[in-house]
């Protein structure tokens, strides 16, 4: 009778489990909505900063930091650079993310053209 009583309890403790499990599951896929709409909203104030290089210096920096990422990860270093480049250098160099987009474009860039020199 050892493992009659203790069945019961070994089951709803399972159910109890699962449903743990499945509402985790649905807590993180709403904050990754969320994160992904606040993503949105910071690259769009980003994309609005930037259409003039006064307004580009006054972002804050985590829109800074998804206009970066969102212009990097569409492969648009030369856009980087000429943002970066209408930064003052304490607001560039102050954040190790911005810097390293910068530097990282600005690299690319080099690298793309060198090599481009060296097919022709």
């Amino acid at each position: 009778m050892i493992g009659g009583p203790r069945a019961p309890a070994s089951r709803a403790i399972d159910v109890i489990l699962r449903q743990t499990s499945d509402l985790r599951r649905l807590c993180l896929s709403l904050q990754e909505a969320r994160n992904c709409e606040q993503e949105a909203r910071l690259v769009a104030e980003f994309g609005r900063a930037v259409l003039t290089p006064e307004s580009a210096a006054c972002l804050d920096l985590p829109a800074l930091q998804s206009g970066f990422r969102n212009l990097w990860k569409e492969g648009q270093y030369d856009r980087i650079v000429e943002v970066g480049r209408t930064l003052s250098k304490d607001l560039l160099e102050g954040d190790e993310t911005v810097f390293m987009y910068y530097t990282c474009a600005a690299r690319r860039l080099a690298e793309g053209a060198l090599g481009h020199r060296e097919s022709t």
